[in-house]
């Protein structure tokens, strides 16, 4: 993907995750999806398969 398809998809997966918010998803489940889940490996699919990229998914998933 290009970066910009990269962002868009990145972009795409947060605004999956508020809306689940926002539709009063139980958080319990919720953060139990994102910790070892389909989420987690969709997002770090939208950075870098670098050790530069899995660095900047390490900081950008643990203020998530």
């Amino acid at each position: 993907m290009s970066k910009s398809e990269k962002e868009a998809f990145r972009l795409g997966a947060i605004q999956s995750l508020l809306n689940r918010v926002d539709e009063g998803v139980d958080g319990t489940n919720l953060l139990r999806d994102v910790q070892k889940g389909k989420v987690r490996k969709l997002l770090r699919l939208t950075f870098d398969q670098s050790d530069q990229g899995q660095a900047k998914f390490d900081k950008f998933f643990s203020k998530l």
